[in-house]
């Protein structure tokens, strides 16, 4: 009897050795899985913010070209000149938007899909970023109407210009500041 005690001893020595054993496994085993999860999460991030980065300077670039195209007004006063031919820039800026409408939507609908899907954005900065996308919307959307008159285009882009050099310079603003996040 005693050579059954001395087996049954052992097996649950060796039973809680290897429960240990197999504790230690499971435990590098989640922790391997953790890892790699979460290197899979940063390389999926590297996309979203260099797209990201990419859109906003677009966006800047679509503020510039509007602003060239208005290239008759004065940049010291920020104001229409009462002697500008407003009829060529209009003319202009409809060709321009009819020709750059469906990149612009386009640019617009990706930026808002990378910047939605870039999960570390410090919590400070994302909506700094998300105006800039609400100004391209607005740029976009509103600024000028291509479906208008030409009397009334003109209206429009007049009225909402110095509400476009605002815009413009806030973009300009919030993408110096942030460059290191962007980089």
């Amino acid at each position: 009897m005693s050579e059954l005690a001395d087996a049954g001893s052992i097996a649950s020595i060796l039973g809680a050795i290897v429960g240990i054993g197999a504790i230690v496994y499971a435990y590098y085993i989640k922790r391997q899985v953790n890892d790699i999860s979460k290197r899979q999460k940063e390389n999926a991030q590297g996309p979203y913010k260099i797209n990201t980065s990419k859109n906003m300077n677009e966006i800047h670039g679509y503020f510039r070209d509007i602003i060239r195209i208005t290239k008759n007004l004065d940049p010291e006063k920020l104001e229409l000149e009462e002697n500008m031919d407003y009829t060529n820039v209009t003319s202009e800026l409809d060709s321009y938007y009819n020709s750059n409408k469906k990149k612009m939507i386009s640019l617009l609908e990706k930026t808002i899909r990378d910047l939605g899907v870039w999960y570390d954005l410090d919590k400070n900065i994302r909506p700094k970023f998300e105006e800039i996308i609400e100004n391209f919307q607005w740029l976009t959307n509103e600024f000028f109407e291509s479906n208008k008159d030409q009397e009334m285009q003109t209206r429009i882009w007049t009225d909402n210009y110095d509400e476009l050099l605002q815009k413009k310079y806030k973009i300009e603003q919030i993408l110096d500041s942030h460059q290191k996040t962007l980089a």
